[in-house]
């Protein structure tokens, strides 16, 4: 029940931290961006199995706790999304979010915050149709289903397990 638990919990979290990186990035950079993302992940699962040769198997828990917290505490650092932002009608706040992402050179952040109106209002849009609707459509059902299937197969190949259990066995 715990590694099932574990494993969602990973695949949500891989879908939120992709989410984030595809609302904060430009169309341009949003493949590399995920790409990235998705190689660190593995190249961290690769410097941790390494890092069973060098600790006892007893520190890596500890070493793990030390990691998440890290990366909880600079999470607090993120910028808020800019289509969040502007999605609760606080569009200055987007403005600054995006002059933070982009840096405060860049002369581009009114026509994205109007680009990411406009999307908005087009969702709105489709929101007038039923929930359930919504649901039987197949533009929504392909992508969750795949990104689910991809996700949840990832984190039930037992990368994490094996980290725990690997020296041992």
């Amino acid at each position: 029940l715990s590694r099932l638990l574990h494993c969602i919990g990973i695949g949500m979290g891989t879908t939120t931290a992709i989410i984030y990186i595809s609302e904060i990035s430009t169309i341009k950079t949003r493949g590399p961006f995920v790409g990235a993302c998705l190689t660190m992940m593995v190249v961290a699962t690769l410097g941790y199995t390494a890092l069973c040769i060098i600790l006892p198997i007893q520190w890596l828990s500890l070493v793990l706790v030390g990691n998440h917290s890290l990366v909880f505490l600079l999470q607090l650092l993120l910028p808020n999304s800019p289509q969040w932002l502007v999605r609760h009608s606080r569009e200055e706040e987007a403005r600054e979010s995006l002059a933070k992402l982009r840096g405060s050179k860049y002369e581009g952040v009114d026509v994205e915050v109007e680009e990411i109106k406009q999307i908005i209002e087009a969702r709105a849009s489709l929101a007038q149709t039923s929930t359930l609707n919504a649901l039987k459509d197949r533009s929504f059902k392909m992508p969750l289903a795949t990104l689910s299937c991809v996700l949840m197969n990832e984190a039930c190949a037992g990368q994490e397990t094996f980290l725990y259990f690997g020296p041992t066995i």
